[in-house]
């Protein structure tokens, strides 16, 4: 199960910083404010951060944690550089992986519609992959492929490699 650190505990609440989203979340503390677990609970994240599936995770104490009968939120200011870190890094993270599933379904995407058209529009393509065809484009940038007299073609081979070159074609 994934560790939540505990930021804070007062009579009402503990509060953590979520390992999924990276924001401030609170829970019930039941008035223990002493405990060093304090179990594991499931995550409540809103907005975007709301439609990824997350799994629940335990509430550790360490010798950072803030404990007082009230938690205000000038006592949560001392942990934001630390809540804005851990934020940005989770955005960072989720950024690499949705452009890594973006790229896996670009390509196969390509290698399916090569195998029925002669010439591969940017919109088939987006359509196909479930991107959109801004997305495309910048992909085929990066694989030095542009549309050159009426159809996308590999101009730069290094960056396509022998397979994009086959199904593309060389710029002449």
């Amino acid at each position: 199960m994934i560790v939540a650190e505990v930021v804070a505990v007062d009579s009402v609440h503990v509060t953590i910083i979520c390992p999924h989203c990276g924001k401030f979340h609170r829970h019930g503390s039941n008035g223990r404010i002493h405990e060093r677990d304090y179990g594991s609970r499931v995550p409540h994240c809103t907005g975007d951060d709301s439609s990824i599936d997350h799994e629940q995770y335990e509430l550790i104490t360490t010798a950072r944690t803030i404990r007082k009968p009230v938690v205000s939120r000038q006592d949560l200011k001392a942990w934001l550089p630390e809540q804005k870190r851990r934020r940005a890094a989770i955005l960072e993270q989720r950024r690499e992986l949705e452009a890594t599933e973006a790229d896996r379904r670009i390509w196969a995407a390509i290698r399916e519609l090569s195998k029925r058209w002669d010439r591969l529009a940017r919109w088939q393509i987006a359509t196909t992959a479930g991107v959109s065809n801004h997305f495309v484009t910048t992909w085929l940038r990066q694989h030095g492929i542009r549309f050159v007299e009426g159809r996308y073609q590999v101009i730069q081979e290094h960056k396509a490699g022998p397979d994009l070159t086959a199904i593309f074609g060389r710029a002449i």
